[in-house]
């Protein structure tokens, strides 16, 4: 066996877009046949790992019918197959696009669902870095040729979250967080992708069977979700709970309290409504990285008693000035809370309070050189190959190059020391 294995190459630069489906089925072959290897014969083989070269990139084969996925309603039963150093493994995926305004682009965001049987009766959970789960998304990255904007982005706010011990029980602090990976439809090359954590309750640090955590996720950059008006199913999205008035009443109460409290009201009884530590680096963030984007839709407001509610931030590609189709930057000036009536009473309330978290955080994590070092870290993780291949399979991907994001930082930190100080 070991003799075979050693003709069996699978080369760290393979063009699986060059194969066809006749000999697809025997790279899948290959793969179960590595997995058998390192998961049943010998625990230990990782220390000859010698015998096999794998991919720079984790790669997914997906084989079956993905054609004209054009809703989020439409979900499709695929082999799935993931290779990597670290773990290998072939299992049944249930697969449904992603996204709101995205599902309407070239590239598609997927999240999958993993079974251990084509009958999808036992899911499978692998612990891809954040414990053991059968949810995770692949995430296009459309308007980011970069591919970094959101995770970096998740990363700083981790960090920030983890500074004033927050959401200590969500895997990177209830962040968005992921890494790149190639991936195979049918034998031929779909795109550089990340694979990410979902959005739900464990990523939240919540649980769904206890009825008091919720999680309310803006829909829309509608009335609703600047707190201008109440709060209903179709512009607030709840991710984790059940849908019925109850619920959107214990939310629904923080809008009457933005609107109906007086300016000292509003400061003396905050701490009863939202957590300010959390109000406090959400609003810091949003203005630091531009995310225009995230101050109505976007926000995600969860609560562990159904009363204190936490701000977190999601879905971080319009980030580092950048709108969110990609195609055009901001000017590098302030962000605009108006809109927002909950954001905006927070401004003009908590401004001092805000200025002193910006300088606290000026002093280590809102760095130039840290946030320079996490643009790099993650993407020099993406190989020169996958890059290629991405471009040479997505024409014309919006978005703009590493240096407009560091040029960003620099420039921004510039403007806000002053206007913080």
């Amino acid at each position: 066996m070991f003799f075979l294995l050693k003709r069996i190459k699978i080369e760290s630069n393979y063009v699986l877009g060059d194969i066809n489906m006749k000999n697809f089925k025997n790279i899948i072959f290959v793969i179960s046949l590595l997995t058998f290897m390192f998961n049943i014969i010998n625990p230990d083989l990782n220390k000859k790992i010698d015998i096999i070269s794998y991919p720079v990139t984790p790669t997914i084969f997906l084989y079956g019918d993905m054609d004209e996925m054009n809703s989020k309603e439409d979900e499709r039963v695929v082999s799935f197959s993931y290779l990597s150093k670290d773990i290998s493994f072939i299992k049944t995926a249930k697969i449904k696009i992603q996204g709101s305004s995205t599902i309407y682009y070239k590239k598609k965001n997927y999240t999958i669902n993993l079974y251990d049987d084509k009958e999808l009766e036992n899911k499978f959970k692998v612990d891809m870095g954040w414990g053991e789960h059968s949810k995770y998304v692949l995430k296009a990255n459309w308007s980011d040729k970069t591919h970094s904007r959101n995770i970096v982005s998740a990363r700083i706010i981790s960090s920030v979250s983890e500074k004033y011990n927050l959401f200590e029980s969500a895997p990177n602090n209830a962040s968005i967080d992921g890494f790149p990976v190639d991936v195979y439809l049918n034998g031929e090359f779909l795109g550089l992708y990340t694979f990410n954590l979902p959005k739900t309750d464990w990523m939240l640090g919540l649980d769904d069977k206890d009825e008091k955590n919720l999680a309310f996720v803006g829909q829309t950059n509608r009335d609703e979700c600047f707190f201008r008006k109440a709060a209903d199913y179709y512009t607030w999205e709840l991710e984790v709970g059940e849908e019925n008035a109850e619920n959107l009443s214990k939310f629904n109460r923080l809008y009457y309290f933005v609107n109906n409290s007086s300016d000292v009201e509003f400061k003396m009884n905050f701490s009863n409504y939202f957590d300010l530590n959390a109000m406090l680096n959400y609003y810091v963030l949003v203005d630091t990285f531009m995310l225009e984007d995230n101050i109505g839709k976007n926000m995600i407001l969860l609560t562990y008693d159904g009363v204190v509610w936490y701000p977190v931030l999601y879905d971080m590609d319009a980030s580092f000035g950048v709108n969110p189709s990609g195609k055009f930057i901001y000017e590098y000036q302030n962000v605009s809370f108006e809109k927002n009536l909950l954001l905006s009473r927070f401004e003009n309330v908590f401004w001092n309070e805000i200025c002193d978290r910006y300088k606290e955080l000026r002093k280590d994590i809102l760095t130039t050189q840290n946030i320079n070092k996490e643009i790099d870290l993650f993407y020099n993780s993406i190989s020169k190959e996958s890059f290629e291949k991405e471009n040479d399979r997505w024409e014309n991907i919006p978005g703009f190059d590493v240096s407009q994001m560091k040029e960003f930082v620099s420039k921004r930190f510039i403007y806000l020391d002053e206007y913080f100080d």
